[in-house]
């Protein structure tokens, strides 16, 4: 179980989780679904915020499981179309650089024991430095 999931089950956030249902009266945000499984999404993500339970309520909607799904896919094809618009603007010794960012994540995995998240976040903040 990663920690992020392993917080979800904390009492913490299980009292602001229900304190979210009950403020959207059980339903979905979306569809207005109150027959489906329903999941509190966070609507921003503050990495300096550690614990889920310490955003502020507004940050905070319930969605069916549909829609957040949904919500997740739309913001992961939408993210490829800007990292894909990025890329066909670099100069050439941009990209150069890329490619040594991917060789020096998959190093960075494989030698030095790094998750993907860990790995890609300290190639890129080393890139951003030298550039």
């Amino acid at each position: 179980m990663s920690e992020y999931s392993h917080k979800l089950k904390h009492p913490n956030w299980q009292k602001k989780r229900l304190k979210i249902l009950e403020r959207d009266n059980f339903k979905c945000q979306s569809c207005f679904s109150s027959n489906k499984e329903l999941i509190v999404h966070h609507l921003i993500y503050d990495y300096s915020i550690k614990s889920p339970w310490n955003y502020p309520d507004e940050t905070l909607i319930t969605l069916c499981k549909d829609c957040h799904n949904s919500i997740h896919s739309t913001k992961i094809a939408l993210n490829a179309i800007r990292l894909s618009n990025l890329i066909c603007n670099l100069a050439d010794e941009d990209i150069s650089f890329i490619n040594f960012i991917l060789i020096d994540i998959e190093f960075k995995m494989s030698i030095e024991g790094m998750t993907r998240k860990e790995a890609t976040k300290i190639s890129i903040l080393e890139y951003l430095k030298h550039r």
